[in-house]
């Protein structure tokens, strides 16, 4: 009977949980039942004698006791995962009442406080977006004791203990035995205060570069119209001058004038690079894809560059492998991308010098490229061809430095992509790639 009572001792110190309760309470009720209907017997020395039920429960005893160590190894365990894991946990029971807070929950409200029940979250404060404070019921652990519901992914602004206030995103789920029986419920969150005051800058210094982009927008507006309207009676001016000038002053006039119609060129094309760098920023510059005939597109480029190259006894020819061909593009970007790579090439090639323009089909694609004869350029510089503002020769006036990055822009907004290959000596080459139509 001694045996008994000690197995149904060791029995109950074993109950740590619904589900020992569930496996060790019929046991408890057995050994029960054993020491209320029967009397002791005992052996010839006069020990209280065992028979086989006995031995079994004593089998049960010294197997819980195992059981007994084993859980406390897990429980050491557990206790070694929650302190060391880096979002905070609270755990409370069915009513309510606080029964585990991890260190990291410690450490992200700066302190804690005794909670026995619902009523008692109050003590820890937080925010509705529209400044209301939470009320007890409005906390997510409050919900799920009350209504079962799972909170998932909530930001939440709270006060810390020690009265600062910061952000944290947390979920929360009740807890049920095997049974169904609500435990009570567990909360894990995460100090997102750092990254809440990121993206609070972020969107600021995104407001300030859009306002920065909207003004220069609005100058480069009001300086083109303003400077545009000048420009125009100037070129035409000039125009007038060389048709009406005496004969004996034609030479002397004529220079003047073509001085004064190559500056406002030179100025209004600074104009329109300034605006097609902003239209780029803005994602303007494409406007509309449509197929157009290769031939055309080559034909109306020689036109504008070849009094140019004329003047300049530079040889200008093109060259088109396959006529009759077609690309889908926007025709007066891609106009513009050739009269910025044809005037390069005339900008840096010597006078009696040559520059080719290819066209050729490579797959599903149209190549076209510019080669000069010029004296090319270093290898060290290459790779900074397309930047903006880029001038091959520091503190040249020979423009923005605008024409390459543009070109590129355009290149690129087609969906290709512009190559620039150049050796010292032998001239340069530009080449991109568009969609055949």
């Amino acid at each position: 009977m001694d045996a008994l009572r000690s197995a149904r001792a060791s029995l109950n110190d074993a109950l740590l949980s619904t589900e020992d309760r569930r496996v060790i309470e019929p046991i408890v009720a057995a050994i029960d039942q054993a020491l209320q209907g029967r009397p002791a017997t005992h052996n010839e020395n006069g020990s209280e004698a065992l028979d086989s039920r006995e031995l079994e429960v004593e089998a049960a005893r010294r197997e819980v006791e195992r059981a007994k160590v084993l859980s406390a190894r897990e429980w050491g365990l557990l206790d070694a995962v929650l302190n060391h894991s880096p979002h905070g946990i609270l755990v409370c029971n069915a009513a309510g009442k606080m029964m585990l807070q991890n260190r990291a929950a410690e450490r992200i409200w700066a302190g804690s406080a005794t909670v026995e029940g619902v009523g008692d979250w109050g003590k820890y404060r937080a925010y509705h977006p529209d400044g209301r404070a939470f009320e007890p019921d409005d906390w997510s652990m409050t919900r799920c004791l009350r209504a079962g519901e799972v909170t998932d992914a909530e930001e939440v602004r709270i006060q810390r203990f020690d009265g600062t206030h910061g952000m944290i995103l947390g979920s929360c789920a009740p807890l049920f035995d095997i049974s169904g029986e609500l435990l009570g419920a567990v909360s894990i969150f995460a100090d997102i205060s750092q990254f809440k005051r990121a993206e609070t800058e972020r969107e600021r210094l995104l407001r300030v570069a859009q306002e920065a982009v909207r003004m220069r927008e609005d100058l480069l507006a009001i300086v083109s119209h303003d400077l545009r309207s000048p420009l125009s009676v100037i070129a035409m001016a000039a125009g007038h001058i060389r048709k009406a000038v005496e004969p004996r002053e034609l030479e002397r006039i004529d220079s003047a004038a073509k001085k004064i119609e190559r500056a406002a060129r030179s100025m209004e094309k600074l104009i329109r690079d300034l605006l097609d760098t902003a239209s780029k920023d803005a994602g303007r510059l494409i406007a509309e894809i449509t197929s157009h005939p290769v031939d055309e597109i080559i034909y109306d480029a020689l036109e504008m560059h070849v009094p140019l190259a004329n003047e300049a006894d530079i040889k200008l020819e093109a060259e088109i492998a396959e006529p009759g061909m077609s690309i889908r593009c926007d025709r007066e970007r891609v106009l513009q991308c050739l009269a910025n790579l044809l005037g390069n090439a005339l900008k840096f090639t010597p006078r009696g010098g040559a520059i080719g323009l290819q066209v050729h089909p490579v797959g599903d694609t149209i190549e076209f490229a510019v080669r000069d004869s010029g004296e090319g350029i270093a290898p060290e510089q290459l790779p900074r061809v397309f930047d903006r503002y880029w001038q091959a020769k520091r503190g040249s006036r020979a423009g923005a430095g605008l024409g390459l990055f543009i070109a590129k822009s355009i290149v690129e907004g087609h969906g290709g992509e512009i190559r620039a290959e150049s050796e010292i000596g032998r001239g340069t080459r530009f080449s991109f790639a568009l969609a055949r139509a």
